[in-house]
């Protein structure tokens, strides 16, 4: 990815507003008619694991970005 090939799916706007980090060994879902990715990170108040769930959206070029 650092050198142009992939793409970011999770993605934190503005970076570094979230106290979440690390996200990690995603699963996909299909609900009706939504995509969903599920993922583990880590509450960085806290240092307790988490597991989040977030609806995937497409963009004009077709690629999947779920806001975190």
């Amino acid at each position: 990815m650092m050198e142009g090939y992939g793409w970011p799916v999770l993605v934190e706007r503005p970076w570094g507003a979230s106290r979440y980090r690390g996200p990690g060994h995603v699963g996909l879902y299909r609900d009706g008619d939504r995509d969903i990715i599920v993922y583990h990170l880590e509450d960085s108040e806290t240092n307790i694991p988490v597991l989040r769930l977030a609806e995937i959206v497409w963009d004009a070029e077709g690629w999947p970005v779920a806001i975190m």
